[in-house]
């Protein structure tokens, strides 16, 4: 059973290694004895991989000594080096040797110790590996017809399943067969010809295609799992640069020779590749270019997407909010007038998310690296993405953008954070954060948190990136989306907000700040009558308002409810453990969230990405982020012109972290009771210490608020 051509390669080659029925139906006529022995390693290997994924438990053993019976030896030791190699050299006769027993000896022995099991898996792995070597090399040389480039795809698939195997992958790294494959991987990209593979050898058409997409990756898995295949890295990485580089590769017999189709599959398979190799060998893809190589990527890849969709929407039409000019749209397009529209948007769509997904890898916590695609320009080019996203999928863009617009300003620190003040960057980040506030706050959003976590760590670090902030209205926005921003942004929201009050420049900011209530009553559109009075019209009612500080008051008693914490008369419900309260507690829900609500009936995809942001952003940790906020206000200037009720809050808020060690210390006299254990005596008056001075604060917190006259929050 051939393999189909149609299949992907990230779907694994498991369809490419028949079974042995196949193998024996294959061989009927001729008689197996008198044909060449290409297929026997494949069914030897998947022999290898069924023994080897059975002792993880992935598949069962059963049945694999019957199978070894049936499928037989086709052939004798030297016979398999002779008919392999052409030659019967002592390296191919020791490999015929050992595949020859490979059906008795593939077997489990588990009256033998572990240690020795994994030698001999070791052993076994190095001898399968040598056969196929041999056999690749005859195979690399002879692309004759189709069914020799057939057969030696058959090969190459059996290596994808090898090099999925621990012990496998360190035998291909480490064994002969591995400048086979790095040869046949980047020629003709890097040379025109190589000790394997004759010049010509390798066309456009589809087997040499397929080759390719079944080379690359098992190369890649080497390089990861392997320390050995990490060397080789750099002459993969270069490859892999030149295939994915849509700025001149196409004008290389290499990447040109390709159509549209063919390209785009194979860049789809390096950019798989790229993402595997590039984040463990950092010096080599700095050293092979792939900084300058994945910025004028991603900039060529907005421009061409620019022009397709200024292109499409016509001369007459206004460009998008964002796009280049009419002039550098004009120039652009002439240009790149012989990549054509349709082509430019359909490359661009493919490649930008993969392309950011690679920076964000090779940039985490990597200030050298960091620093080097600033000092290339990458900000700027980040930035107009951001502004004007061309693709398909926008939002997966915009997240992509500001998830490696916080990395670098996390590795490379005030010098990117200065560049992107210089650049207009903090007011960028606000109008993304404004942009959720405006348009939906129904549902949570992938692409609402990720801007909310790049102004946190690219802004709020930053003295001068903070002035900007702040002049730029930044705290309207901050407490803005805590009054009518999805409840699921409040935890980062919150965090900011303390961060931000940590500069006592924000102060006056945040105590001038007014909004009206979301619960004040809409205003009326009908009039209705009054008794006693004409009817008339009547006066909308005049909207309450609130300031920042009974804004985060409102959060704290949301939470205070939920948990029972205080009394319908507004005094602690449990001044022995006040954060228990009444021991109830009422979880947010999907529903209760919006997670449904104005979209019926959501897709799996959608539902599934809610509850992911929902278990990321409990409310557990919303008290004590309000309480951070407070702290660094200062409770004595926000307890001034407070209501009774409010006042009695902020009471509690102001002891809440002593009351929080009070907890750890009921904690740990639990812990100790349930262990039936006894402290010693200092350890012992420790705890009942802790335990009697939270209980003491509870108490004066409950007469203060007793003294304030509130009747419940």
């Amino acid at each position: 059973m051939r393999r189909s051509k149609a299949a992907a390669p990230e779907a694994g080659a498991a369809a490419g290694v028949p079974d042995a029925q196949d193998q024996q139906q294959q061989h009927d006529e001729p008689p197996w004895e008198s044909r060449t022995v290409a297929a026997a390693p494949a069914v030897a290997a998947d022999l290898w991989v069924r023994q080897s994924t059975s002792s993880a438990g992935s598949r069962p053993d059963s049945g694999l000594a019957e199978l070894a019976q049936t499928v037989g030896r086709p052939c004798s030791a030297p016979e398999v080096a002779v008919s392999t190699s052409g030659i019967g050299d002592s390296s191919s006769v020791r490999a015929g040797t050992a595949y020859s027993q490979w059906p008795a000896s593939a077997v489990n022995t588990p009256e033998l110790p572990v240690a020795e099991q994994q030698q001999q898996q070791q052993q076994l792995a190095h001898d399968l590996v040598d056969v196929l070597g041999v056999l690749l090399k005859q195979q690399l040389a002879d692309t004759s017809s189709r069914q020799a480039k057939e057969a030696r795809n058959d090969t190459l698939a059996v290596l994808q399943h090898l090099s999925k195997i621990p012990s496998c992958c360190t035998a291909l790294a480490t064994s002969s067969i591995m400048p086979m494959l790095l040869a046949a991987a980047t020629t003709p990209g890097l040379q025109a010809s190589s000790q394997y593979v004759p010049v010509g050898a390798l066309t456009k058409d589809d087997g040499d295609h397929e080759m390719k997409l079944l080379l690359w990756a098992p190369l890649g898995n080497i390089a990861t799992n392997s320390s050995e295949g990490l060397t080789s890295a750099g002459t993969l990485l270069r490859c892999m640069l030149l295939v994915v580089d849509e700025s001149d590769g196409t004008s290389t017999f290499a990447v040109g020779r390709w159509s549209l189709d063919q390209l785009l599959a194979l860049r789809r398979t390096a950019w798989s590749v790229l993402q595997q190799v590039a984040p463990l060998s950092k010096d080599e893809f700095r050293s092979c270019g792939g900084v300058n190589t994945l910025i004028r990527h991603t900039a060529n890849s907005y421009m061409e997407g620019s022009i397709s969709m200024y292109a499409s929407s016509g001369s007459g039409s206004r460009a998008a909010p964002g796009s280049p000019s009419g002039h550098t749209q004009a120039s652009l397009q002439q240009s790149l007038a012989p990549i054509g529209t349709s082509t430019s948007a359909k490359r661009s769509s493919s490649s930008i998310e993969p392309a950011l997904r690679l920076l964000q890898r090779v940039v985490a916590a990597d200030a050298a690296m960091a620093t080097a695609l600033v000092e290339a320009g990458v900000l700027p080019v980040l930035l107009q993405l951001l502004q004007s996203p061309v693709c398909y999928d926008v939002e997966a863009v915009r997240v992509g953008v500001l998830l490696l617009l916080a990395e670098l300003c996390d590795a490379a620190g005030s010098s990117c954070r200065d560049q992107l003040r210089q650049i207009e960057g903090v007011g960028l980040l606000l109008k993304e954060c404004q942009e959720m506030l405006e348009f939906d706050s129904s549902t949570p959003s992938l692409a609402g948190l990720s801007a909310l976590d790049c102004l946190w760590r690219c802004c709020i670090p930053s003295s001068r990136c903070r002035a900007q902030f702040l002049a730029l209205d930044g705290m309207d926005l901050l407490l803005g989306l805590l009054l009518k921003g999805n409840k699921y942004f409040r935890p980062v929201t919150l965090s900011i907000l303390a961060d931000l009050l940590a500069d006592k420049r924000s102060l006056p900011f945040f105590m001038e700040w007014h909004s009206p209530s979301p619960t004040a009553a809409a205003p009326a559109t009908i009039g209705t009558a009054v008794a006693g009075s004409p009817s008339s019209p009547s006066r909308a009612p005049r909207p309450a308002v609130i300031n920042a500080v009974q804004l985060l008051l409102s959060i704290w008693r949301e939470q205070d409810q939920a948990r029972g914490l205080t009394g319908p008369d507004g005094v602690l419900a449990n001044p022995s453990r006040p954060l228990a309260g009444l021991g109830e507690r009422t979880k947010w829900r999907l529903s209760d969230m919006g997670g449904s609500g104005g979209y019926g009936q959501l897709e799996g995809e959608r539902k599934q990405q809610i509850e992911r942001i929902q278990a990321a952003s409990s409310p557990d940790l919303l008290m004590d982020k309000v309480y951070a906020c407070f702290s660094e206000l200062g409770f004595d200037v926000v307890s001034a012109g407070l209501s009774p009720n409010d006042a009695a809050v902020l009471a509690f808020i102001r002891q809440y972290v002593k009351f929080r060690q009070g907890e750890v210390w009921q904690d740990i006299k639990a812990e100790f009771e349930a262990a039936g254990l006894t402290p010693t005596q200092e350890d012992g008056l420790r705890v009942v210490s802790g335990i009697q001075h939270s209980e003491l604060l509870a108490n004066q917190v409950a007469d203060a608020q007793r003294d304030t006259g509130a009747v419940g929050g």
